[in-house]
């Protein structure tokens, strides 16, 4: 799979960057972060970045907020309580080294 977006059709369409600040404010709340602080401990983000993604605009000129598709990635990982990827296969079930072909 492509880690980049199709070049047709709008993001919301693909799911690529299709946050919004309804979204972001629905997974605080669905997280049980009541500040700005906790969510950004949370998603290892600056106090700021969570105000301009709860909000949807940038203080410094009002512009609109980019949703990163790692934000969106990383909001749905700890929703899961997924654990940080490490490299190792996560499943249960793992077929043993001298049975792989």
């Amino acid at each position: 799979m492509s880690s980049k977006p199709p070049e047709s059709g709008t993001d919301a369409e693909h799911g690529w960057g299709a946050m919004t600040p309804e979204a972001f404010n629905d997974w605080m709340d669905a997280m049980g972060y009541r500040t700005r602080e906790e969510a950004a401990e949370a998603l290892g983000l600056s106090v700021d970045s969570i105000k301009h993604y709860k909000t949807g605009r940038r203080s410094s000129d009002g512009k609109p907020v980019v949703y990163p598709l790692t934000l969106a990635l990383a909001c749905s990982a700890l929703y899961h309580r997924l654990p940080a990827w490490s490299g190792r296969r996560m499943w249960a079930y793992q077929t043993p080294r001298s049975d792989r072909r």
